[in-house]
């Protein structure tokens, strides 16, 4: 009987955390969730696309569920909006009043104009009340995620933000048991988070200058060795140096 209530209450305290969209960013989250939360049973991942004629990989993950939009919506206490920076405001304006009272809504897209972030739709559509909303898991990649095991000896760093306290601290123990380390970041640092993969990263543009310093070198090579040389084409030379 002990058992019984103990996995009653389990149950109740299970929150549901729908992840609206079921690309790259998606199987992520449900990998970071196969090998962290499932452990916790505190929060369970539902997935779902919005898109009714969109085709999507299966989630390779069995402790995740798929369910149709917009009924996924129902009783959710977190919705996670893994879409597409210009398509937040579509959905926002259609879907917001599905949504129950107290749900946490997690802007996870990387932009930087106006109206393609949630902040700024919110406060496009008159719904600049509603401060339960949190900007988060935009600073990792998905690659990453998929690439977690849950062995992993370091742990994917987030920022966390929003303007609401008890809203931003649900986010961040989500974040905990999905096995990332969350950072809490004050409110007035948002711009500064909400388009934290706009840029390439430095270890890209050091690659690059690097490939384009290695091609320089063998393009002055060939050019010297060849020139002069009995059936020399010109045009060769940019496919040989590549």
């Amino acid at each position: 009987q002990q058992s019984m209530m103990n996995a009653t209450n389990n149950l109740e305290e299970t929150k549901k955390v729908v992840v609206v969209g079921t690309g790259d960013k998606a199987h992520g989250l449900a990998r970071m969730y196969e090998c962290h939360a499932k452990k916790e049973g505190i929060y369970k991942l539902v997935f779902t696309e919005p898109m009714p004629m969109k085709t999507f990989d299966p989630f390779s993950s069995g402790y995740v569920s798929i369910e149709l939009f917009p009924d996924a919506l129902a009783n959710a206490d977190i919705v996670i909006l893994a879409i597409p920076s210009y398509a937040i405001e579509a959905f926002i304006a259609e879907n917001f009043m599905l949504l129950k009272n107290g749900c946490i809504l997690v802007d996870l897209a990387n932009s930087n104009k106006d109206k393609q972030d949630l902040k700024g739709v919110l406060a496009a559509l008159d719904l600049a009340e509603f401060d339960r909303w949190v900007k988060a898991f935009n600073d990792t990649g998905a690659i990453q995620e998929l690439q977690h095991t849950a062995s992993a000896k370091f742990k994917l760093a987030t920022n966390v933000c929003g303007p609401n306290d008890d809203a931003v601290k649900e986010i961040v123990s989500l974040a905990k048991a999905l096995g990332y380390a969350p950072n809490e970041v004050p409110i007035d640092q948002y711009e500064r988070l909400r388009h934290s993969q706009d840029t390439i990263g430095w270890e890209w543009v050091h690659a690059t200058a690097f490939m384009i310093v290695i091609f320089l070198i063998a393009f002055t090579y060939y050019t010297v060795q060849l020139t002069g040389r009995p059936n020399f084409e010109w045009y060769t030379i940019l496919t040989r140096s590549s």
